[in-house]
């Protein structure tokens, strides 16, 4: 005589109920959202990066003119600004500043460059520095908040 099959029943539902593949679409459209919107800000970053690169060797151009033309290619101070908006305030964060005369100019013209920011909606200021020039903006009431620290990939450890 032949083995008599026992029907087997399968308990898992045929199919998802409602409410979680609502939660399942929302969840999967928002991380869907972040991924394009994180893509957007680094062609935003790369295009940044260009123009300053572009910016830097404008720069470079007006110096050689500068020198030929007036003597010098003395450069007091100049300052790449960004707004950055952050979910409790607006930023201005200092991308470049770089001159000749760094301590004396930011001092000059910090007032006029607050004032700016603040018709922008800034009410912080911001930037990533050297050592140096943290101590140049501490004397404008500058205070560290973050470090960054580096590992450089090209030595051996």
């Amino acid at each position: 005589m032949g083995k008599k099959k026992e029907k087997v029943i399968d308990l898992k539902p045929e199919k998802i109920s409602k409410d979680h593949l609502e939660e399942l679409q929302n969840v999967v459209s928002a991380v869907n959202k972040l991924q394009f919107d994180i893509g957007n800000m680094e062609v935003q970053k790369h295009n940044a990066l260009h123009a300053l690169f572009q910016g830097n060797e404008k720069l470079n151009q007006l110096q050689v003119e500068f020198k030929d033309k007036y003597g010098t290619a003395d450069v007091k101070m100049v300052m790449v600004l960004e707004l950055v908006y952050y979910p409790q305030f607006t930023a201005m964060n200092i991308v470049c500043i770089a001159g000749s005369d760094l301590r004396h100019m930011i001092k000059k013209y910090s007032s006029q460059i607050y004032a700016w920011a603040q018709v922008c909606g800034v009410t912080k200021m911001e930037c990533l520095v050297s050592p140096a020039m943290e101590k140049i903006l501490q004397a404008q009431g500058f205070e560290q908040k973050y470090l960054l620290i580096r590992k450089d990939l090209t030595k051996e450890n």
